[in-house]
């Protein structure tokens, strides 16, 4: 597998793209220099020719040549390959030539300017200039071949430069890359450190400005990762605590069962056998909406609900416990729509009437009422209550009853202290608004949710 590395990327890519510049550049460099009429062979022959013609005498048409030239010292040597000059008086006679010159005319037509010639069968670039007088002609010329050779040299002079340059300019941005993304290295270094559990936020102080923003995303996520956590711990705690009480009473009451001297003493402990195994049933039964709701997320789509039809469905599983302590359930019922989930809000539901039902004594009344609420803008807002003539909950223990476990003092009806914890957060998780008061006529306890209108 192919290790996509950030360093290498920049490294690869910051060299290409210097790398393509120098072409470019390179380019346009030989073609300056091969360039005929525009480079730098013309101006240079040009230029030598003029300072030539301009060193001669003026009686130069008249002088005689001597075959006898000067020498150099033996320590010194000349090639005579770099450029060839002639002066020509009268278009007719080699007056001055250079060593190594040829004996022909560089240029046989004898007119001025650069142009090409053909000397003893080579390709040369001639410039030839003629005095003001139009007798004395210079004539100064390179063989193509060297001028090839002068392109070649300086090519590879310039190849070799520019590797050294590139080797140079890659060890210079490698140490830079590497010096930038440190702080990303010693990151990575301090999250291998770390044990599995460690949720705590990672440092950004000294991330590059380019990074901070996925660490800044990785923190939240393990302060997510974190809430999840503690929850699971929580809700372990919990049932650990919550069960061990009635796991205890059942293999209480299952002895005393198998004790028993009669079929009355027996028959007496088996029934609270049941009853302890029905609370102990409904204690599973919150302790599994409670995780069910611990990892559901607010963030969850919402379907459209008649929050009436529901209260309707779930009311009609408590008709016989209702009818077994001869309390008068009551339904005041509109149709209610909201934008909610489903399963949550018959948690939700199923937890108010059972609270209910549960502490109402026996032959009390309960009344449940779901319609459209408030005046004016508000006329829409949906509406669920539920109230009870019972005991009720004493006004300074009212904001203690949403707190996980948390029951009322001196009530004798079983319960685990969870529905109603669970009640306010699913509540929480709709956006919608909790009131408590009195029940009815004044008396007993009463609970009213107002949800969000649902969206047209």
């Amino acid at each position: 597998m192919i290790t996509r590395s950030l360093k290498r990327r920049l490294i690869v890519g910051l060299m290409l793209v210097c790398s393509l510049f120098w072409l470019v550049w390179l380019g346009f460099q030989v073609v300056q220099r091969t360039s005929d009429r525009s480079g730098a062979w013309d101006a240079a022959l040009t230029e030598t020719g003029k300072e030539i013609l301009l060193s001669l005498p003026r009686d130069f048409d008249s002088a005689t040549m001597g075959s006898r030239t000067l020498k150099l010292p033996p320590s010194e040597s000349f090639k005579g390959d770099m450029a060839s000059y002639q002066v020509w008086v009268h278009k007719s006679r080699n007056a001055l030539h250079s060593p190594g010159a040829p004996s022909q005319a560089l240029r046989a037509d004898f007119t001025d300017g650069c142009a090409d010639a053909m000397v003893n069968g080579e390709p040369w670039r001639v410039y030839a200039i003629t005095d003001s007088t139009g007798e004395v002609q210079v004539q100064i010329g390179k063989r193509y071949a060297v001028l090839h050779a002068e392109l070649a040299q300086w090519t590879r002079l310039s190849l070799v430069t520019a590797l050294l340059l590139f080797l140079l300019l890659a060890g210079t941005i490698g140490l830079i890359v590497c010096w930038s993304l440190k702080p990303v290295t010693e990151l990575r270094d301090s999250i291998l450190k770390r044990n599995g559990l460690d949720m705590q936020p990672l440092p950004t102080e000294r991330l590059p400005a380019e990074v901070a923003p996925l660490v800044d995303a990785m923190n939240r996520l393990l302060a997510q990762l974190e809430a999840a956590l503690q929850a699971e711990r929580r809700f372990i705690a919990d049932a650990a605590h919550e069960l061990r009480t009635p796991l205890a009473a059942l293999l209480n009451q299952a002895q005393m069962a198998l004790a028993a001297p009669d079929t009355s003493a027996q028959r007496s402990a088996l029934l609270r056998l049941k009853a302890v195994a029905e609370r102990s049933a409904r204690l599973s039964e919150q302790m599994l909406n409670l995780a069910r709701l611990e990892a559901w997320r607010p963030g969850e789509p919402r379907t459209p609900v008649d929050l009436s039809e529901l209260v309707m469905l779930v009311l009609r599983d408590f008709e016989a416990a209702a009818a077994s302590k001869r309390l008068q359930l009551v339904l005041q019922a509109q149709p209610c729509p909201i934008d909610g989930h489903i399963d949550a809000l018959g948690i939700l539901i199923r937890n108010l009437i059972d609270n209910a039902v549960r502490y109402t004594p026996d032959g009390g009344r309960i009344v449940v009422q779901c319609a459209p609420a408030g005046e004016g803008a508000q006329a829409c807002v949906p509406l669920l209550r539920v109230a009870d003539n019972g005991p009720g909950v004493p006004r300074e223990e009212r904001s203690r009853i949403f707190d996980r476990f948390y029951r009322v003092a001196g009530n004798g009806a079983p319960g685990s202290g969870i529905g109603v914890s669970l009640v306010h957060r699913i509540v929480r998780f709709h956006g919608a608004h909790i009131e408590v008061g009195d029940g009815i006529d004044g008396r007993g306890f009463g609970i009213t949710l107002r949800f969000p209108a649902a969206a047209a």
